[in-house]
């Protein structure tokens, strides 16, 4: 099977995603989804990654990130292989564990950062797992909206600029902008972000 050059240069944003092999669950329980991050916070400190976004599903998780060198390979392949590793060694079995490569598209930050950050942290309440986004435990949102501890490793900051430059107005207007319908365009994009995933 031919793998494609992935694109990559300094400062691009990535919206990257990928589930479980023939669909099975990647997680099974806290402990899982608490190595995943840690593997994912290694990832951020080794590579320098900026992190603005996750959820974690039984079968498939999300990131939001923007690489600040062009590494976006070997960020992703030590959280993947990392995790990996441990679930197959706690569960005593063998082959891959995600199906194929992980799944990426390039983010434009000024026109669809926000919407990104609002399909990833909706992934739960489409799901009917919880009613609102600020319930679930394993996505950044509560960390924006200071329901649940904020990880050391995730940059608000940053993702909060993308709705207002001044802090003290961002967290009100992103907290408006997840409980707005998504417009025709949004979800035409959103639709794209489906098909390449599934």
């Amino acid at each position: 099977m031919t793998h494609f050059a992935r694109i990559k240069y300094p400062g691009a944003y990535y919206h990257i995603y990928n589930r479980g092999v023939n669909k099975h669950e990647i997680f099974f329980d806290d402990y899982d989804r608490k190595m995943f991050l840690k593997a994912t916070s290694e990832s951020v400190k080794k590579y320098n990654v900026n992190l603005f976004a996750f959820c974690l599903m039984d079968n498939h998780f999300h990131l939001f990130i923007q690489t600040v060198s062009p590494n976006l390979s070997e960020a992703i392949w030590h959280i993947t292989s990392t995790y990996s590793r441990f679930f197959n060694t706690k569960y005593k079995r063998i082959g891959p564990l995600f199906q194929g490569r992980y799944k990426y598209r390039l983010v434009n930050e000024n026109l669809y950062g926000k919407v990104l950050l609002r399909y990833i942290h909706n992934n739960p309440v489409k799901a009917n797992i919880v009613t609102s986004p600020e319930n679930y435990r394993w996505s950044s949102y509560g960390s924006y909206v200071k329901t649940l501890p904020e990880w050391n490793y995730l940059d608000t900051t940053g993702g909060l600029s993308m709705f207002n430059e001044n802090m003290s107005y961002a967290l009100s207007d992103i907290k408006e902008f997840h409980e707005q319908p998504i417009h025709k365009e949004e979800q035409e994009h959103l639709s794209d972000i489906k098909r390449s995933l599934f």
